[in-house]
């Protein structure tokens, strides 16, 4: 079983540590494609609560891609804010992410994820490009400016019918 305890997977996982934890908050992490890091969005206020270039879950997280937001940016070619990532009290980090953490990752089991409304409806690993709305723990990293997605366990489960 992965663990919880935030100062062993930032050293693990070679993340700069301490870590800013926003308790006690239900966010939807996105990427902003303005700023080049990630906005952290308040679920309860509507309001973004922090932009950081590093932001772990360390508890179930959903991958959330919404049809409508999707099927706009298809049809007219404008990006918005319609895919995101779905958890509580994400940790965030506002250091540069040592270039060593992407072998760690991969040591730890965690796999590369992302999005791509033109590729897919939904979310999808990116080694053998199967969908996935759920995943144990997450990481996203802003590496350069480009989004960096890992997974531990990244499952599937079909959506309930409406």
């Amino acid at each position: 079983m992965p663990t919880t305890d935030p100062a062993k997977m930032t050293k693990d996982f070679g993340l700069p540590y301490p870590a800013q934890e926003i308790e006690e908050m239900a966010a939807d992490v996105y990427f902003n494609l303005q700023r080049l890091v990630w906005s952290i969005k308040d679920r309860q206020s509507g309001r973004v609560a922090a932009h950081a270039t590093c932001v772990v879950f360390l508890l179930p997280v959903t991958f959330v891609a919404n049809p409508a937001g999707r099927a706009r940016v298809i049809e007219t070619g404008h990006k918005n804010v319609h895919a995101y990532v779905r958890g509580p009290s994400p940790y965030v980090f506002d250091e540069h992410t040592p270039a060593g953490w992407y072998g760690t990752a991969e040591d730890a089991g965690m796999v590369r994820v992302t999005y791509n409304p033109k590729k897919a409806p939904t979310f999808f690993r990116l080694d053998n490009k199967e969908p996935i709305n759920s995943a144990i723990a997450c990481a996203m990293l802003a590496h350069d400016g480009v989004p960096v997605v890992w997974a531990l366990s990244p499952t599937w489960t079909k959506p309930k019918e409406r």
